[in-house]
Formats: structure tokens, C-alpha cells, sequence
């Protein structure tokens, strides 16, 4: 048939289509789809709908404090089915020929495809770690998808109070020290210790003093402050610390070669800067903390990252850079890293390779008491965030698409055991969308659940998703298409309900009723102006969020704080706000060690700055109202980044406050907030 003829033929059955008059059967007409569709079961809904793409609406249901999920998708696909069933019949065995030969290539296509693929995993898990990775980096290497991310990566239990520990819970120390009541280091997970700038023991202050490389020690009593000695620790940057009974554990990274960066580029200088940084552990005995002495040392590849202590037992990440350029098949140093003074056995490996990295995390498990390591291990993926729970360590990445040049539409996500000290990986899983922050994946009775956003390709609008995996990671249940056009700005998890907060133009705070894993459920959400950044429990019926102030169309304008009373779940609100005019920055935004909680006097604090330089600010919430206590200045510097704020921590040891600059000065206050002169 001539390609004339052809083209009248269907030009023909077109017409003929378009002049058909077809009956639609009563029981397929839309009214009567419909109304089956709302007698339906939940259940049946559910496992019609598999319980995947719930769209939340913009407003909620009347007569109804819970939003409307129920969607009609199986309406309009059953009328495009009897739309496609009525219409294209003419056209049916026309087209047949064509579509079976189409099927049977794509059916060979997959099946090619599938060989290929197991191909290629079985050419990638030839031999041990040691030859995977070095095939990984050559790979790498000879198609020139080297990435370079970052450096400064930013890095999921019950929070209800996510307080510090209470002096009953301290007492099953060795330490002599007398007990007094104090606020701990601001954590992630109650029960797992991050390490901080500043630390306390009730008795006495540790500073690290980065910009003079020493730590001081001071003794506090009763708002007096007595400085006793200094230690000095070299050229170590960007470090933790903790006291552990009468020890001092400091942590952070050592460049120990030379570089004359006049003869290269910076980014020259960058990368070989990383590639021979490596990460200091010291342990300093302070039992008389007029004489502090190093006691023990250790060290692992890379520069630091991030530290958590938990039953005795110092958990240290870092992230060792590999120059690709420069791997020896027959020299492992040169693309395996060491800890502890060895390089990691095969078995101390994990090589996922779907990443795209040249940066291994590195962990250790220190027991501090017995001064030996436990384990160690080797990620090649997980530097983008970390997250650790009670009972396991969260690595995740961006998967990055090759083919859009883009990083952020998937996440890996590897689940390590770390009981005891003892490391081991126990899933993997890879999932749409992106974490805002490790706020935003959260382990709680096994279950892990995750708040992400995600780029919609299809209708090219940026939309968000809750998920919930089991302890393989295999998914039992999730909402998506939440807040179309928004993104995660903040969320936190307490317990068996989840909040988290959406932007674009508003701020719409969203409750999650979690307690069902395989069917959560949103009951409210609240749309206010601004955003909250960081929110954190007050008490178990408010959460406190930090942010910014924005107008209607979504310009952020100044640092906000608002009051959520989340007592009734199908019904939260926003019962007090308060906004700071000139100040444009919070040091709890980007550092949540930073900010001070009470939880025996409700108070906290934090530092904010701007135009006005900075400030270290403490509020208390009575009477559906904040308290402003105190507004003290840090410093005159209009130009925060030289300002201090981010080196400024707040204690409360007994009845009073202290407000230490490091390396400049302690302010100390009394219960009234008076200054102690």
C-alpha cells in the first residue's frame, strides 16, 4: 500500500471514529464509577490505590479536622480504559501486527539488557574488595566521571524531650566530681553523645580554643570561674571533644604535609590538601585538671567528619579523598585507607559502586576505657549525611544522574550495625528524592521512616514524600505528592508522630500519624508565613521552630521563632511568634550543638546575627507567650562571619548561666540574669 493510500485509509477510520456514537454501559458511566468508589472499603481503596500516590489537597475536608486522601484515579482510569476500549476497536487488528512485533523487540531488548547488566555485576564482583575497588576508580578514571562534592558536608528514636542527661542518669560514672545540674551538648538521638566546642562536667568547663590550638580548663563554682590550665594540641582544626568521666577524648584534623600553593592552582591545592589530611583521636587524663596529660593517640585516614559517643565507645567518621590518578594496583595505600596505623583489611570494606565517589567514609569504634579499637570500616558512599540511631549508623548519598548532570533525584541509604563496637553492614536501599537533613530520616520500634523531596519529571513540579522501610528496608508504607511546588525545610520525629515543615511562598507545618507503619496518615497541617528551619521539642505538647520571616511571595526577610502547640494532633497551631528585625542568621540553623535547652527550668538559647553584629538570646514560654530573659551582645561586627557567634555556647550549671566566646571570654549570669561582674 502507497503511503497516499495509506494516509486516506486512516483519515478514513478517523472521521468514521469521530461520527461513532457508542452506548456507554450505565454501570461505566462516570456518576455511577463515582459513587463506587466512595462506598468503597478504606481497605479496599487501599489496596486498589497500593497505598503509593496519596496527594494531599490544599485545604482540608469540611466536617473533618483530617485531610482528604482519597483520590479518583481509578474513576478517570476507568473511563480512559472504556474511552480507549470504544474507540480504537476500528483500529484494533490495524495496529496488532505492529504492536506484537514492538512487544517481542522490547521483550528481547530487556531480556538483552538483563543479560548484560548480570554481566556486568558479575565482572564488577570479580575477586575481593581490595580488586573491586581498585576496577571502581580505573572505571572512574578512564570515563572521566570524577565528581568532586563539597568538602563541608553537612551532616534518624523518640524526641520527646531529647533533654540532657538528669543527674540520676550520671551516677553510674567512676567520677569523684560532686554532682551538680547542668545542660548537656543538644543531640540528634537521646542516649547517643555528640562531641561540641564546649563541654561540662557540673565542676568545670573544657574550651576548645581553635583560633590559639589549645584546650583551656576552667573551674566554675557557684558563678565564679577560675581558669586552671591549658593544653596545647597543635594544628588540629575542626574537632570534637568530649569528658568521659576523668578523660578528655579530642578529635579533629591534622595536615601533616607541605604545600606551596603558589605553584598550583587552588583547586590543586584543595585536592592534595584533602588527599593527605588525616583525622587525630587524643586522650588526655584530667583527673587533676591543673595538669592534664596525653595519655593515648590514634589516627585514621582522612579529614574529620563527624563523632558519637555511646556506652563507652567512641565512634570517629572521616572522609578520606583517593587521587585516582595516582592508585598502584600492588600499592592498597594508594586507593585503601588506613586506620589505626593499618590499612583495612578486605572484609573492612563496603564498595557499593553505584555512587560515583572518590571519597571513602572511614569509622572506627574506640572503647575508651580498654584505649583499643574494636572495629573499623570502609564506605565508598555516605559522606552527604549521617544519621545514627540507638542502634545503627545511617550513610547516605545523592545518587548522581549522568545522563542530566544532576545529583539529588535518588538516595542511597546503607544501614551498619555498631553494637558493642562491633560494625556491620545490614541493608541497602535506594529511594526517590533527597533528605533535607538527618532530621529527615528517623529510626523508632525498627522501622525507619524518611521525609524527602523530589523533582517530578513528568509535570516538572517539586513535590515530597514520607516513606517507611522495615529493618531489611524493604517499604511497608508511604504518602507522596505532599505540598506540590514546595520542598523539606525541617522535620522532626517524636515518638509515633512525625512533623515537617514545607516552603515555597508559606509555611505549612504538617503532623504524620505514624503509630500504623504500613498506613501513615497526616491528620493537619498549618500554613503560616515564613519557615521554621529547626524545630525542637519544649514540652510534649509544643515544638518550637526556628527560621525566617518571609512575605507573601516567599522572600525571606529575617529570623523568626514561633510556638506550635501540638497537643491536638488534627488540629495544631500557631499559638506565638516572635521575629528579630535585622538579624539574618542563627547559628542553630546550620549547628544544632549550638543551641542550649534547659529542660529543668525551660529555657533556651542561641546565637543570632546581622546588621546589628551579634547576639546570644534566652527565651522561656509561659502563658501561651515567650519571655525574653536575656539579649546580650557577642559582638559589635557588623560582619558576622568575623562576629563569634558560631563559637559561642550557652551552659546552665545549677543557677547559672554561662555564655562561653572561645578564646575570648566566659560572661557568667545569675538566676535573675543579672551579669556577674
Amino acid at each position: 500500500m502507497s503511503k497516499d493510500k495509506k494516509k486516506d485509509l486512516d483519515l478514513e477510520i478517523e472521521n468514521k471514529l469521530k461520527n461513532e456514537n457508542e452506548n456507554i454501559p450505565e454501570g461505566l458511566s462516570p456518576e455511577n464509577m463515582k459513587k463506587k468508589i466512595e462506598n468503597m472499603s478504606k481497605e479496599e481503596k487501599e489496596k486498589r490505590s497500593n497505598s503509593e500516590d496519596v496527594p494531599v489537597e490544599d485545604k482540608k475536608s469540611k466536617g473533618s479536622k483530617k485531610i482528604a486522601v482519597v483520590t479518583y484515579s481509578l474513576l478517570v482510569a476507568a473511563v480512559v480504559f472504556l474511552a480507549v476500549g470504544i474507540n480504537l476497536k476500528s483500529g484494533y487488528f490495524r495496529n496488532i501486527t505492529n504492536r506484537n512485533l514492538t512487544v517481542k523487540k522490547t521483550e528481547k531488548n530487556n531480556e538483552d539488557n538483563k543479560k548484560s547488566n548480570e554481566n556486568k555485576e558479575n565482572e564488577d564482583n570479580k575477586g575481593g574488595n581490595y580488586s573491586k575497588a581498585y576496577r571502581y576508580f580505573n572505571k572512574i578514571k578512564d570515563s572521566g566521571q570524577n565528581v568532586y562534592y563539597d568538602y563541608t558536608t553537612g551532616m534518624e528514636e523518640d524526641f520527646a524531650t531529647n533533654e540532657a542527661e538528669s543527674s540520676e542518669e550520671r551516677k553510674g560514672t567512676e567520677s569523684k566530681l560532686e554532682e551538680h545540674d547542668y545542660t548537656d551538648t543538644n543531640v540528634r538521638t537521646e542516649g547517643v553523645l555528640e562531641g561540641d566546642i564546649v563541654k561540662t562536667d557540673g565542676n568545670y568547663i573544657y574550651e576548645y580554643d581553635d583560633n590559639h590550638e589549645k584546650i583551656n580548663i576552667y573551674e566554675v563554682n557557684k558563678g565564679n570561674v577560675e581558669k586552671l590550665s591549658s593544653v596545647k594540641i597543635g594544628n588540629i582544626s575542626y574537632g570534637d571533644m568530649y569528658i568521659y568521666e576523668d578523660e578528655l577524648i579530642l578529635i579533629g584534623s591534622e595536615f601533616n604535609d607541605e604545600y606551596d600553593y603558589d605553584d598550583e592552582y587552588y583547586y590543586g591545592a584543595y585536592e592534595y590538601y584533602h588527599q593527605n589530611e588525616e583525622t587525630l583521636i587524643k586522650i588526655f587524663d584530667v583527673s587533676d585538671r591543673k595538669n592534664p596529660k596525653e595519655k593515648y593517640s590514634t589516627s585514621q585516614d582522612g579529614s574529620f567528619y563527624s563523632t558519637r559517643l555511646v556506652d563507652g565507645v567512641l565512634y570517629t567518621f572521616s572522609n578520606k579523598y583517593i587521587n585516582i590518578d595516582g592508585i598502584e594496583e600492588d600499592d592498597y595505600k594508594t586507593f585503601v585507607p588506613t586506620a589505626d596505623g593499618t590499612v583495612l583489611e578486605e572484609d573492612e570494606l563496603i564498595i557499593p559502586g553505584n555512587v560515583y565517589d572518590d571519597t571513602y567514609v572511614v569509622i572506627t569504634a574506640l572503647n575508651i576505657k580498654d584505649e583499643e579499637i574494636v572495629d573499623k570500616m570502609g564506605v565508598l558512599a555516605g559522606r552527604d549525611l549521617l544519621y545514627v540511631s540507638e542502634e545503627n549508623i545511617y550513610l547516605t548519598d545523592y545518587v548522581y544522574d549522568w545522563y542530566s548532570f544532576s545529583s539529588g533525584d535518588k538516595t542511597q541509604i546503607i544501614k551498619i550495625s555498631y553494637k558493642d563496637g562491633k560494625l556491620e553492614e545490614k541493608a541497602r536501599k535506594t529511594i526517590k528524592g533527597y533528605l533535607d537533613d538527618d532530621y529527615c530520616i528517623d529510626e523508632y520500634n525498627n522501622y525507619l521512616r524518611v521525609v524527602v523531596s523530589y523533582y517530578d519529571t513528568i509535570t516538572y513540579e517539586n513535590k515530597n514524600a514520607l516513606y517507611v522501610y522495615d529493618e531489611n528496608l524493604e517499604k511497608v508504607g508511604s504518602i507522596r505528592n505532599i505540598a506540590k511546588g514546595e520542598t523539606i525545610k525541617s522535620a522532626r520525629f517524636m515518638g509515633d508522630w512525625g512533623y515537617f515543615v514545607t516552603f515555597r511562598n508559606t509555611d505549612p507545618l504538617f503532623a504524620v500519624d505514624l503509630s500504623d507503619p504500613e498506613n501513615p496518615e497526616i491528620t493537619d497541617y498549618l500554613k503560616i508565613p515564613g519557615f521554621s528551619e529547626y524545630m525542637h521539642p519544649y514540652d510534649e505538647n509544643h515544638l518550637i521552630g526556628i527560621g525566617y520571616e518571609a512575605d507573601e511571595n516567599g522572600r525571606t526577610d529575617c529570623i523568626k521563632m514561633s510556638m506550635f502547640d501540638i497537643s491536638d494532633p488534627e488540629n495544631i497551631k500557631e499559638t506565638k511568634k516572635v521575629v528579630f528585625p535585622g538579624y539574618t542568621y542563627a547559628t542553630v540553623l546550620y549547628d544544632r550543638n549550638s543551641f542550649m535547652f534547659d529542660n529543668k527550668n525551660k529555657t533556651f538559647g542561641f546565637a543570632i546575627e546581622g546588621e546589628y553584629g551579634s547576639s546570644y538570646v534566652v527565651f522561656k514560654y509561659e502563658n501561651d507567650n515567650f519571655e525574653k530573659l536575656l539579649e546580650t551582645k557577642i559582638s559589635e561586627e557588623e560582619n558576622y562571619f568575623y562576629s563569634g557567634s558560631s563559637c559561642t555556647r550557652g551552659i546552665v550549671i545549677d543557677d547559672y548561666l554561662y555564655i562561653i566566646i572561645c578564646g575570648e571570654k566566659i560572661l557568667v549570669y545569675d538566676k535573675d540574669y543579672n551579669l556577674k561582674e
